[in-house]
């Protein structure tokens, strides 16, 4: 697989990795070169920089990602999620 730069060194957080959108968007990730870090109920067996598992329906849960993620947001991410270039 090739892969494209378009994500490389952007620290990304995924929530929901393990099933549906969240794995596209993850495998989507990895492949453009991010540095992905997942939180999700569930395991997974994608290679991500980091993985929580988490149940975002218990109190907390929400906080504690937030705390746990990537403490600066990568720039580029945004540009690019916005369609800016």
């Amino acid at each position: 697989m090739m892969v494209s730069s378009g994500y490389a060194g952007c620290s990304t957080l995924v929530v929901g990795a393990a099933s549906g959108m969240g794995r596209a968007a993850t495998e989507m990730l990895l492949a453009q070169g991010a540095d992905v870090h997942t939180a999700d109920l569930a395991t997974h067996d994608l290679e991500v920089a980091d993985h929580l598992l988490v149940d975002l329906r218990e109190e907390g849960a929400a906080a504690a990602v937030a705390d746990w993620a990537p403490a600066e947001p990568d720039a580029r991410s945004e540009e690019r999620r916005v369609g800016k270039e």
